[in-house]
């Protein structure tokens, strides 16, 4: 190990572990003393704190020193203290009892500092009898109050709440009943897990009600919302039939398509229509189809609808030349070999550019 010196660290050694014993005893070996073993360290230095046994040792040395210090100071001072002198004119000094209720005669004496004798008559042993009241614990009220809580924590589920919560309130009204029968014995976890029984209850109860309420009232606004659904499909069903009915006093007697190649516009409708609607007609639509006879797929649909300029007065027929939006399908539409053109009457507008009915 290396020695601590006031100009060089010193290395002394090698010493066995009985040498190493006696150096801490002597004081020797301390906890920042440097030590090196090729067994233990690998031959790097270290502080003799950093191995336990030897670490444990210097403290036992040094915590044997200070109670041996102390021992010392303890007995000087002792030796130093007067003895204590006893003045029979003025101290009471006890005689030897010998009839005391523990000796065999029952009567004793002590001396008075006057120097009188005064006997003492001894009573005999007496059994005395304590009653010790043993404290019971009220394990229902503290049930309720644990049950109570259970109950809190599932509150916002009314199911949970009002029956975890119920029955804590039945438990603690019981514990109740048990602690006035016990002088109160847990009366303290009885009121509390009533008290907070009573929370989950209304919370569940006030859930339950507001959903049921709240139930009602949207069953209401479906049945609300259905019967007005039902009178709009009515009134547009209604609508619709009167409509129709002026659809089919609106006549259309040609429709024509006519292909021009030579044209930028090369497809044009020519239409022909008489107002037996008895109003006067400010536009139509019509739902045209071009197709040949005997194919299941047309070659174009769609709707056909005209502004007429001035309007159709009732009982007046007019001949019009359309032509459709170059880049719709009947602009693009192509003339096909026995095709023809069928229309239908879909809308009829008034002056006031709404449906006829």
């Amino acid at each position: 190990y290396y020695r601590d010196s006031m100009l060089q660290e010193v290395e002394e050694g090698p010493f066995d572990e009985k040498q190493l014993t006696e150096l801490v005893k002597l004081g020797k070996l301390k906890l920042n003393t440097k030590l090196r073993s090729p067994t233990r360290t690998k031959n790097q230095l270290v502080f003799a704190e950093t191995i336990i046994k030897l670490a444990t040792m210097i403290n036992q040395v040094k915590i044997d020193k200070e109670n041996q210090k102390r021992e010392a100071v303890e007995a000087k001072k002792k030796k130093s203290e007067p003895p204590v002198v006893v003045d029979p004119q003025h101290d009471v000094i006890p005689a030897p009892i010998a009839n005391n209720p523990y000796s065999p005669t029952g009567v004793g004496n002590y001396l008075h500092s006057k120097g009188s004798t005064h006997a003492i008559t001894a009573l005999g042993p007496t059994q005395v009898t304590v009653n010790v009241p043993v404290q019971r614990t009220n394990s229902i009220a503290m049930a309720s109050m644990i049950i109570a809580i259970i109950g809190l924590l599932g509150s916002f589920i009314p199911i949970i709440g009002i029956t975890i919560g119920g029955f804590g309130l039945i438990l603690g009204i019981v514990g109740l009943i048990v602690s006035s029968s016990r002088g109160g014995s847990g009366v303290g976890y009885a009121i509390a897990g009533i008290f907070l029984s009573l929370i989950p209850v209304g919370i569940g109860a006030f859930i339950m009600i507001f959903l049921a309420t709240a139930a009602v009232g949207v069953s209401e606004v479906a049945n609300q919302f259905s019967k007005e659904m039902d009178r709009v499909a009515a009134q547009q069903e209604a609508d619709e039939q009167s409509h129709n009915e002026f659809a089919k006093k609106f006549i259309v007697h040609e429709a024509i398509v006519n292909f021009n190649s030579d044209s930028i516009q090369k497809v044009s409708f020519h239409i022909k229509v008489e107002n037996q609607t008895g109003n006067a007609v400010k536009r139509f639509s019509l739902e045209g189809i071009y197709q040949t006879p005997g194919r299941s797929v047309p070659w174009a649909t769609g709707d056909i609808s005209y502004e007429i300029p001035g309007g159709l007065e009732p009982g007046e027929t007019k001949e019009f030349d359309l032509a459709p939006n170059m880049f719709s399908e009947w602009g693009r539409m192509e003339k096909q070999e026995g095709g023809v053109l069928s229309v239908v009457v879909s809308k009829v507008y008034g002056i006031d550019d709404k449906p006829l009915k």
